[in-house]
């Protein structure tokens, strides 16, 4: 016969479970007290003193108070004068089982302001990037007269140590206004430290003139490059006249060179350009900037593709999360966009994908 092993689900030592409730409860612009008394008129009749280190106080922003009574010490008499005098406050019996979930059912099935739910979809969060995460259980806020809810805090916890979320993703949630909180469900709060990426400033290509543009750009490639240069083409002692051209860019490449204008040139000189070994590519102030940089790399032969990209953590062994913005690939690792990249995000994606980026 088979012996069947259950494993007992461990449980959070108390300091640690506070601890955790303590800090989503800051996260939501509340507050929860656990040291010192708080007192609470009577009317007529005194006052009580409540010991909030056995009987925490949580305080939200819409006056709703909670007394938690951690270990069903309060007497009866006690909850039935906190809701006869006052209809902002409530104590809520929390048992030694209660997990994290179960304790905040209780506080916000009392407030009616939040609800926790599970989560089975991704959330996107940002614009540009988007970013998609995966969160386990979402504490959420109804939409007074909508049926929509907007999530106030997402809440994941980690039953492998490695399955953290990196702390760039962290912050550039909060700075869209969604909270994360990780716990094990042994220890309580866990987080990976803050990281700290060493990376210059982010290259920003000039969209002043197609000729500064694609000027930059070839630049940063490291393309040997010079702009405003006249190109000799015919000479009095050869040819028995004199003529140059100015380039708005000179590129040298893999032993060839490439002249970049930005004016359009007659036929006859571009024949004569092509015979002294110089390839013509043509830029144009009225095209975008994607559309320059479409024509200077095409030009040049340099690989590249316009498109919309996705970076997701789990094929990296990482956690559950995606990055996922529009730009242009060039060569193997460089990534130009429109938009100023997050710089923690930026750090990550160096660092995970080797990927560099740079804008316009």
């Amino acid at each position: 016969a088979k012996i069947i092993e259950v494993k007992e689900k461990k449980r959070m030592p108390p300091e640690a479970r506070l601890a955790l409730l303590k800090q989503i409860i800051a996260q939501m612009n509340a507050t929860m007290t656990t040291t010192g008394n708080y007192y609470l008129p009577i009317p007529k009749a005194g006052q009580v003193t409540i010991d909030c280190s056995i009987i925490p106080v949580i305080e939200f922003a819409n006056g709703m108070t909670v007394f938690l009574d951690l270990e069903n010490r309060a007497h009866t008499n006690l909850k039935k004068m906190i809701t006869n005098y006052w209809k902002n406050f409530n104590l809520v019996n929390i048992d030694t089982n209660d997990d994290i979930f179960n304790i905040l059912k209780k506080v916000f099935t009392t407030t009616k302001t939040y609800d926790i739910i599970r989560n089975e979809n991704p959330l996107t969060i940002g614009t540009r990037p988007r970013m998609e995460i995966m969160v386990d259980w979402l504490i959420v806020k109804p939409i007074p007269g909508q049926q929509s809810k907007s999530v106030v805090q997402g809440l994941r916890p980690i039953y492998e140590n490695n399955v953290l979320l990196p702390k760039s993703i962290k912050n550039y949630a909060q700075k869209n206004g969604f909270m994360i909180t990780e716990f094990s469900e042994e220890s309580g709060i866990v987080g990976k430290p803050e990281e700290l990426y060493s990376l210059p400033s982010i290259p920003v290509f000039p969209t002043t003139s197609a000729k500064d543009f694609s000027y930059a750009l070839v630049s940063y490639l490291g393309l040997n490059a010079e702009k405003d240069i006249e190109i000799q083409l015919f000479d009095t002692v050869k040819d028995g006249f004199n003529l140059s051209i100015k380039a708005d860019v000179l590129v040298n490449k893999d032993d060839r060179k490439y002249v970049i204008y930005s004016q359009s040139l007659s036929q006859q000189f571009t024949n004569a350009l092509k015979q002294a070994g110089h390839e013509t590519i043509f830029v144009s102030d009225g095209d975008s900037p994607k559309n320059t940089m479409g024509n200077v790399l095409s030009g040049l032969g340099i690989p590249f593709v316009y498109e919309n990209f996705v970076f997701s953590g789990p094929e990296k062994n990482q956690a559950p999360y995606a990055l996922k913005f529009n730009g242009t690939k060039i060569n193997q690792d460089l990534y130009v966009v429109d938009f100023d990249m997050d710089s923690e995000l930026r750090g990550l994606l160096q660092e995970v994908w080797s990927a560099k980026i740079a804008r316009y």
